[in-house]
Formats: structure tokens, sequence, C-alpha cells
């Protein structure tokens, strides 16, 4: 009797870590966040005016929890984490290119740390700071018109 006790107990045991690792992290789902080019058309509510029309600051969230994009002139990549509307971005990593108009990319990288909530629609995305002020407002932008 004791023998089938412990082997119960091992069995539950077993089958605990087990449900544990599963359940750490699933992918994110949103279809109206993921996989789209959100191009930045405001940043702190004063409105972008792009030199050029392929050099715009966007994001391109994706399931696996990562960001990749363009602040303007130069590529980066970061992390983020959703948990209702709260969002954070972290371990920003960038390209170091000399650019001619590099004050909106300066701005849009000085600003994505103060984003911690969001509100995402079919056709804008708006971030928010901690003081629920919007901090950036973007728009989908099919990334086939960018190049054309």
């Amino acid at each position: 009797m004791r023998a089938r006790y412990i082997f119960v107990v091992f069995l539950v045991s077993l089958t605990s870590c087990r449900t544990s690792k599963h359940s750490v992290e699933q992918p994110y789902s949103n279809p109206l966040l993921l996989d789209k080019m959100w191009a930045v058309t405001s940043i702190k509510g004063k409105e972008i005016q792009y030199p050029n029309q392929g050099d715009v600051a966007y994001f391109i969230f994706s399931s696996d929890w990562k960001i990749k994009g363009g602040g303007g002139c130069n590529q980066y990549s970061a992390k983020y984490k959703i948990l209702g509307d709260s969002i954070s971005v972290t371990d920003v990593v960038s390209t170091r290119k000399g650019c001619p108009e590099i004050k909106i990319e300066e701005s849009f990288f000085q600003t994505i740390p103060e984003v911690v909530r969001f509100k995402v629609g079919k056709e804008n995305l708006k971030l928010y700071d901690k003081n629920k002020r919007e901090v950036m407002n973007c728009i989908y932008l099919n990334e086939k018109d960018v190049r054309e």
C-alpha cells in the first residue's frame, strides 16, 4: 500500500511539472496588430513630415513577441509583452547608419521606452504613456505602397 502511495505522489509531481512547462509563454494572436506595417504619423502630438516616402518610422509585431522595423533611417528589432491593453517594449537594438534626417528617428527611439498602453483598430494603432497621453499614432501601411 505504501509503495502505491509513493508511486501516485511521484506520478502527480511529474504531471504537474510537465503542465507548467507548457503554459510558460503562448504566442500573441491579435490579428489586428500582427504582421502589419504600422507607420508612425505623429509623436507626442506632433505630425511627422517624412522627407522621403520610403523612410518612415514603423513597427511590425510578430506572434513570437518580437518587433522589427525602421526608425526612418536605421533598422531595429525589439521584444514586446502584452497583458490586456498594457504593452512593454524592451531590448531595442538598431543599426547605426549616418542619416541626413535623423531628428525624426531620434524622437522615435526616445519615445519607445515611454509606451505602456496601446489601442489597436483595423487601420490605426495608438500608443500611450503611463499618464494615458498618446505618445505615438500609427496607421496601417501596406508595405507595397512604401516601395512604389
